[in-house]
This record gives structure tokens, sequence and C-alpha cells, in this order.
């Protein structure tokens, strides 16, 4: 009896140290796993603020774009109306041009007649 309970006595020794050692094991598995994600962690926090910044950066870049589309779009809104206007008093002028053209023309003609001998004022037809 004295044998069984010094086996028994050994075998709950036994495995005390066993599950000891297992638990212990266990908890620097743990330990190591809890250190590995702490260390992500701090490098994906580290990504996010390097992130952020570039974010800040792109929309001041964008801010910027945009102001700089706004005046573009009023500089060439106010080109496009004088150009407009720059076609219209062409086409004026084109007409007055065309008018003057025909009034010289018609001057020259009676000039000419007029130089003409044997021509008198009464026989021009224009």
């Amino acid at each position: 009896m004295a044998l069984q309970y010094l086996n028994l006595e050994h075998t709950e020794d036994h495995q005390y140290h066993r599950g000891r050692k297992a638990l212990t094991s266990t908890r620097c598995c743990y330990n190591d796993r809890l250190k590995i994600h702490v260390c992500v962690c701090s490098e994906m926090e580290g990504d996010l603020r390097a992130k952020d910044q570039q974010l800040l950066k792109t929309q001041g870049s964008l801010t910027e774009a945009q102001e700089d589309l706004a005046r573009d779009e009023v500089i060439f809104a106010g080109k496009v109306k004088e150009l407009q206007e720059l076609r219209e008093a062409n086409e004026q002028l084109q007409v007055s041009c065309a008018s003057h053209q025909a009034q010289l023309g018609q001057k020259v003609v009676k000039q000419s007649v007029l130089k003409m001998p044997h021509t008198s004022v009464k026989d021009i037809v224009i």
C-alpha cells in the first residue's frame, strides 16, 4: 500500500509538473503571439499615420487644383466672350468694307465714264 501511495503521489506530482510545464509552455506561446500582435499593431499604426499624412497632402493638392481650375474657368469664359465680340466686330467690318468697296467702285466707274469723250452725266447708269 505504501508503494501504491508513493506511486500515486509520484504520478500526481509528475502530472502536476507536466501540467505546469505545459502551462508555462502555453503561456510562453501566448506571450510570443501577443508580442507579435503588438508589433504588428504598432507597424499598422505607423502605416496609418503615414497614410493619414499622405491623405492630407493629397487633399491639399486637390483643393489647390480645384481653385486653379475655377480661376482658369473664369479666364476661359472671359476669353470666349472676347472672341465672340471680336467675331461680331469682324463681321460688321467686313460688311462695312464691302459697302465701301461698292461705293468706291461706283465712284471709279462714274469718273471713268466722265473722262470718256462724248459722254454726259445723264448717260451714266449704275
